[in-house]
């Protein structure tokens, strides 16, 4: 009868260790019915995650935008571009982003220099590098202000999964709890 709405970690308990939670309200609401319409709130709407990608190279940006136009669709991400970092600085003045993915060898302002400016104005936004040269002096320099490093060119899952993790990490930061 249940076996629809309860989790398959639930379906091996007993039925009375079942009853037991829910009476204590440890399990899913989905158990309890819906009540009353005139007592129903409606379900909250979620913001769509803003993530910024900086790099000089206007092909990389339109790659990246390419690879990731369906997997932000199906994320709820708003995905954000600039080809440098004084326009990046401008455009989270404008709108804040929850997730900025910066090149580390820029013309104008490096990777580094634009994560350290962007921890500086706000620094619960995830920082990443990417880099297509993982030397020592390019960590060194980024170390105290990225997140996350990866290489650049970046496979399309690994980046999908990154933004995924980045996102993730950075609603339970946004937690009033946390």
């Amino acid at each position: 009868m249940w076996a629809g709405k309860i989790p398959l970690c639930a379906q091996v308990i007993n039925l009375s260790a079942v009853l037991s939670l829910v009476t204590r309200g440890l399990v899913m609401s989905s158990l309890r019915p819906d009540p009353p319409a005139s007592q129903r709130r409606p379900a909250p709407v979620k913001a769509a995650r803003r993530i910024l990608f900086v790099d000089d190279d206007e092909l990389i940006l339109r790659s990246m935008e390419r690879v990731l136009r369906r997997p932000a669709v199906e994320s709820g991400w708003e995905l954000c571009f600039a080809t440098d970092g004084e326009a990046a600085l401008e455009e989270m003045t404008r709108n804040p982003v929850e997730v900025l993915l910066a090149d580390a060898n820029m013309a104008k302002m490096s990777g580094a220099t634009l994560l350290r400016k962007v921890q500086e104005r706000d620094p619960a936004v995830v920082r990443i590098l990417l880099s297509g040269h993982t030397g020592l002096d390019v960590l060194r320099t980024a170390l105290p202000y990225a997140h996350q490093f990866l290489p650049k060119p970046c496979d399309g899952q690994l980046l999908k999964s990154t933004l995924d993790s980045a996102c993730g990490l950075r609603g339970l930061l946004a937690r009033p709890e946390m």
